[in-house]
């Protein structure tokens, strides 16, 4: 079993555990091999149901051997103290990508944050919602 697999199979064991958890994965329609693969449990669920005024996402870089990026997602709470909400490993930082992670499960509050990868204007164009940019 790969190391793709394994992951999947802990997270979902884990799932399986608390059915309130979020275990999505995306696959290559044509090689089946992983993409996308995000998790959240429900503590996390919870926290960033109420306390989705700010969204942090932060990014590593080719950390690892499968030179996949892992993704972050943090609010800040009424503590004002930093939580993880939601971790991602994805192939790339495309819109789609975003998109995939923020239309499907993680209900995305009015305003985004924009991230590098491309001008706010372009992003309010394409989903329609206000975005601002931060300078990172």
């Amino acid at each position: 079993m790969g190391d793709a697999s394994q992951m999947l199979h802990l997270l979902m064991d884990w799932k399986d555990l608390e059915l309130l958890w979020i275990v999505k994965a995306r696959l290559d329609p044509i090689s089946r091999r992983l993409i996308s693969l995000l998790w959240m449990s429900l503590t996390q669920r919870e926290l960033y149901s109420k306390h989705n005024d700010i969204i942090i996402v932060d990014s590593t870089y080719n950390t690892n051997r499968f030179q996949m990026i892992l993704c972050i997602v943090t609010i800040i709470d009424n503590n004002y103290r930093t939580r993880i909400v939601a971790c991602m490993i994805i192939e790339d930082e495309t819109l789609d990508t975003y998109q995939w992670i923020f239309d499907r499960y993680l209900s995305a509050p009015a305003v985004h944050i924009s991230h590098r990868f491309e001008p706010p204007e372009k992003a309010q164009r394409k989903t329609g919602q206000s975005v601002r940019g931060i300078p990172s």
